[in-house]
């Protein structure tokens, strides 16, 4: 990226007096200080777009967990023949999931 503006800068820089009045400019001066003022400047973008994909991601996780059907169960308690599914009240379900090592429970059902 410095490279090509320093090439830019030094080829079509000495005949734009408007935005290079001085007669001999540094240019590797002017293409290190524009590269740093891209970077500054875009520094912000990056991890904020990764945010939003993170959080885009963890939404459509979570609606696979809940049509899932390998997690459904039947309400055998209610007699109800229908499917039961998964119901995600979180994103971080997912994350969560991947912490677990044993699963307990006890005997009215509820799952530790």
């Amino acid at each position: 990226m410095s490279g090509r503006l320093y090439n830019w800068s030094s080829t079509y820089g000495p005949k734009m007096k408007y935005v290079y009045p001085e007669k001999n400019p540094n240019w590797a001066s002017i293409a290190g200080t524009a590269y740093a003022s891209y970077y500054v400047l875009f520094n912000g973008v990056i991890p904020l777009a990764m945010l939003v994909t993170l959080e885009i991601a963890k939404m459509s996780y979570s609606s696979m967990m809940e049509n899932d059907v390998e997690m459904m169960n039947y309400d055998q308690a209610k007699n109800l023949d229908e499917l039961q599914g998964t119901r995600v009240q979180n994103f971080t379900l997912n994350e969560q999931l991947g912490t677990i090592n044993y699963i307990l429970c006890d005997k009215t059902g509820t799952l530790t």
